[in-house]
Parts: C-alpha cells; sequence; structure tokens
C-alpha cells in the first residue's frame, strides 16, 4: 500500500497543486475505506464472540450460578448474567432458561423467574440448582414458604448434600415459626459444611426465639468464633442477656456490635452513654 503511494506521488509531484489536492483526497478516500474494512472484521469478531458466547457460556457461567444464590451474586457476576439474558434471545435449553430465571430474579421480577425456571425443569426433571433458586423465589419473593420448602426438597432429592436447599428449608421454617424443624435442617447444612457461620447464627435465633437463652447464647458464640466481627451475633446475643438480665455482659455485646458497625447497636451505646453522663 505504501508503494502505490509512493508512485502515486512520484506521477502527481510534476502537476500543479490541485493534482496535490487530489492525491489527498484519494489518501483520505483510501483510509476511510481502510477504517471501513477494519470495522467490519470488528464487528464480525463480536458477533463471533456472542455467537461463541451463547454456545459456551455454561461452561463457566453455569457453573458460577448453579453454586452462587442470586441474593448473593456480586456486581461482576450480576452484569455477567445481564450480558447473557441479553444474547439469549430464543432460549431453548434447560440451562438458557435457567439463566434468563437467575437474571429476572436478579431484577426482581419473580413471576417471570419462576416461569423460566419450571421452563428449565421441564427440559431437565432433575435440575437441582434450578429447583433451589426457584425455592428462594418463592420465600423471598412471595412470602410462600410451603412452596418454597417442595422446592428445597426437590433440591435435595436430585442433590442430596446441598447446603443451600437445607439452610434456606431452614429460613422457611423459622419464617413460619416451627422452630424445631428449622434447627433440624441448620444442622443438616452444617454436616456438610461444617463453617456455615450463618447457620449457627440462625440457630442462636431460633433458640432465642424459643427463650432457650443459653442455647441462643451457645450458638451465637459459635458463629462469633467463626466470624470475630460479627456484628449482628454479637448484638443479638446482647439482647439475649438482657433477657437474662445480665446487664454487664449485654452491653459488652453491644459495644462489640457498634464497634463492628451494627447501626442498632451504635444507636444504643449514644444513649446508654447520655444516661451516663447525667
Amino acid at each position: 500500500m505504501i508503494e502505490i503511494l509512493k508512485c502515486i506521488w512520484e506521477f502527481l509531484v510534476d502537476y500543479q497543486t490541485a493534482s496535490i489536492i487530489t492525491f489527498f483526497a484519494l489518501l483520505f478516500a483510501i483510509f476511510v475505506w481502510h477504517q471501513s474494512i477494519a470495522h467490519r472484521k470488528k464487528d464480525k469478531i463480536i458477533a463471533d464472540f456472542r455467537h461463541n458466547e451463547q454456545k459456551c457460556f455454561n461452561v463457566e457461567l453455569m457453573k458460577k450460578i448453579e453454586s452462587i444464590s442470586p441474593n448473593d451474586a456480586s456486581d461482576n457476576l450480576k452484569e455477567e448474567v445481564k450480558i447473557a439474558d441479553e444474547i439469549i434471545k430464543n432460549p431453548t435449553t434447560a440451562d438458557d432458561f435457567h439463566l434468563k430465571g437467575y437474571a429476572a430474579q436478579i431484577d426482581e421480577n419473580y413471576d417471570k423467574a419462576i416461569e423460566y425456571y419450571q421452563k428449565a425443569i421441564e427440559l431437565k426433571h432433575d435440575y437441582a440448582a434450578a429447583y433451589c433458586n426457584m425455592g428462594n423465589v418463592y420465600a423471598i419473593g412471595k412470602k410462600d414458604y410451603d412452596k418454597a420448602n417442595e422446592c428445597c426438597k426437590k433440591t435435595i432429592k436430585y442433590k442430596p448434600d446441598s447446603v443451600e436447599a437445607y439452610y434456606n428449608m431452614g429460613l422457611n421454617y423459622a419464617d413460619k415459626k416451627d422452630y424445631n424443624k428449622a434447627i433440624e435442617n441448620f444442622n443438616k447444612a452444617i454436616k456438610y459444611k461444617p463453617d456455615l457461620v450463618e447457620a449457627y447464627y440462625s440457630m442462636g435465633k431460633c433458640y432465642s426465639d424459643k427463650k432457650d437463652f443459653d442455647k441462643a447464647i451457645e450458638y451465637y458464640q459459635k458463629a462469633i468464633e467463626l466470624k470475630h466481627d460479627y456484628a449482628e451475633a454479637y448484638y443479638n446475643m446482647g439482647l439475649v442477656y438482657e433477657k437474662k438480665g445480665d446487664r454487664k455482659h449485654c452491653i459488652d455485646c453491644i459495644k462489640k456490635a457498634a464497634q463492628h458497625g451494627n447501626e442498632n447497636a451504635k444507636k444504643v451505646m449514644v444513649l446508654l452513654n447520655k444516661v451516663e453522663s447525667l
């Protein structure tokens, strides 16, 4: 290309200024043509990328969304899901429908999420992750804890070691105030994941609601052993000590909760400091 331009320049250099202008006009036209080719190539690369992504997103992205609840999804994962959701205009596979259900759940479009999850399950009857996420929708979006638990049980049927299904079922039973069944399921979740700090914390809340305050303190302490800055556990343990009439330990827990960022604990400490200053 450079050699051709040199020849054109040498041919035109003996002519008038108008010819020089013609040369630069020709040069500009060649540049535009070259850029047009570059853009077409770029568009094709993007199209190929999207085509490949649609076929291959199952490999990486599906691993993520099958192991991470939409409620716990990071901003990066949400963005990945959004892009994949936009790419898949016409879902055909169980994974397609599951991903679109996941995207709808992130957007809090719960009816659409359930519709997509159900279609995924129609195509793949043992789709444990789809059952699990649909259970989350029924619990969080619909407050239908019975249907949520049905989904959790289906999840466990096809994935017996599903920590999330047992934990979610524990939460559902706790919301139904069936604390014994809640604790039973939290224990099953811990069986498969002994460091599941949220399960210990949730059991502490269940025992507190059962007015078994010593057990509540025991499980809050276990949660704190696993997560030393667990502000909510400190705060709730402080409330339990208050119910037991143990003001010293109550204030100690509230102070630690405030130090670790619990807003309610901070407000309590402001009031206590005002009282002490009187």
